[in-house]
């Protein structure tokens, strides 16, 4: 019994150090219990059981989604994973949302089981390398030159700028074998 509570209170310890949430809910989407609320959500509220979350959120467009998809896992039966947005005390967050169904003892679907990860970082991340992707495509698309890059068996994995004006460069994309023959030409006299 000793070595159950202390590994509990360690699991415990251990959640409330990451930015993961565990909670179940009933069929009406109230919270039936909670760890580790966001602070912000738990500031709001005196006692978080039995809230309806649609009321945690400020925005009924954003929260709609994430109603729909806990509803359809509850429908189906099956468990579900998705990204929704969530803006708590004006700033919008990103959260990576794990729901299940939650039974009764005559296996019956009572509500869900759920964990959210917040995963603002990897998003903004995200945006940040598309939008150097996006200029590096804008720069080269005006210059002569193709850049791409290869796996190990020369298949295309990307291509930016590829001239259709070159024949040697008339190639597949999408992972076919190709042969790049580069001709070089004056662009200036």
């Amino acid at each position: 019994e000793e070595a159950a509570r202390l590994s509990e209170a360690r699991f415990r310890m251990a959640l409330r150090i990451t930015p993961i949430t565990l909670f179940t809910q009933d069929r009406d989407l109230r919270l039936t219990w909670v760890y580790n609320p966001v602070a912000e959500v738990q500031a709001n509220f005196d006692n978080l059981l039995g809230v309806y979350e649609g009321d945690i959120y400020k925005n009924a467009a954003e929260y709609e989604p994430v109603a729909a998809f806990k509803r359809r896992v509850m429908e189906i039966g099956q468990p579900a994973r998705a990204e929704f947005p969530a803006t708590v005390a004006g700033v919008t967050r990103w959260y990576d949302l794990m729901a299940e169904p939650l039974y009764n003892e005559r296996r019956e679907i009572v509500g869900l089981s759920a964990v959210t990860v917040d995963i603002t970082d990897k998003k903004e991340v995200q945006a940040r390398l598309e939008e150097s992707e996006q200029r590096v495509r804008l720069a080269l698309g005006t210059a002569p030159v193709a850049l791409f890059a290869q796996d190990r068996e020369l298949r295309i994995l990307w291509m930016v700028n590829a001239d259709p004006r070159i024949p040697a460069q008339s190639f597949e994309y999408g992972g076919r074998t190709y042969t790049i023959a580069l001709r070089f030409t004056r662009a200036y006299k």
